[in-house]
């Protein structure tokens, strides 16, 4: 079975301060940081997946149905003997070892997908930075709702830049501290008017 550790809270995942990440628009951060911006909001807003639930698919191997099947068989068996009335109460508990030991060997069942694949269903909302919105139901959507937060967030702190700057921002942001996707100008632009 695979197993994903994955910790948002390792200093090797995040940049305590994403806005340090930024290069092409240094002196807008400037302006921004000079103006009260601070760099965890952005970061919440970033690890924010606004509700969006994601499914990744699990394929078994051959060796791993094979070993489910053989605890299967030996659940059962040890479920027969447990209820044959020919077994004491010492033989019983010692029965029930090797069930519950069988039991944490097997692998769970696995939620499927709509084409009956097995997947494991991932979501993350962290505690204090809700958007107000329903849950995202696609990644764009996710996108888009996280393009009008932070465009909220850096009109408070903006006296000085254009729209067409700070969405040039929100892209390089995106790009260097976000998802990783490049994102035009113009995607950030309809991004904020579709989700506004």
């Amino acid at each position: 079975m695979t197993t994903f550790d994955v910790d948002i809270n390792d200093k090797d995942y995040r940049c305590k301060d994403p806005l340090d990440l930024i290069i092409k628009n240094k002196e807008f951060v400037d302006h921004l940081r000079e103006n009260g911006m601070n760099g965890d909001e952005v970061r919440n807003i970033l690890d924010d997946w606004q509700g969006l639930m994601q499914e990744i698919p699990i394929r078994a191997t051959s060796q791993d149905k094979a070993k489910d099947r053989l605890i299967d068989y030996a659940i059962r068996h040890t479920k027969a003997l447990v209820n044959n009335e020919a077994i004491t109460e010492e033989e019983r508990k010692s029965l029930f070892k090797i069930w519950d030991r069988l039991c944490e060997e097997r692998t769970p069942p696995l939620e499927k997908d709509k084409s009956g694949r097995p997947v494991v269903r991932l979501m993350y909302h962290p505690e204090g930075c809700n958007s107000g919105y329903a849950p995202a139901k696609t990644h764009k959507q996710m996108i888009g709702f996280q393009t009008v937060l932070l465009y909220e967030l850096i009109e408070r702190c903006n006296t000085k830049y254009l729209q067409k700057d700070i969405f040039n921002f929100i892209s390089e942001l995106f790009e260097v501290a976000g998802s990783g996707q490049k994102f035009s100008q113009n995607q950030i632009a309809n991004f904020y008017k579709n989700n506004l």
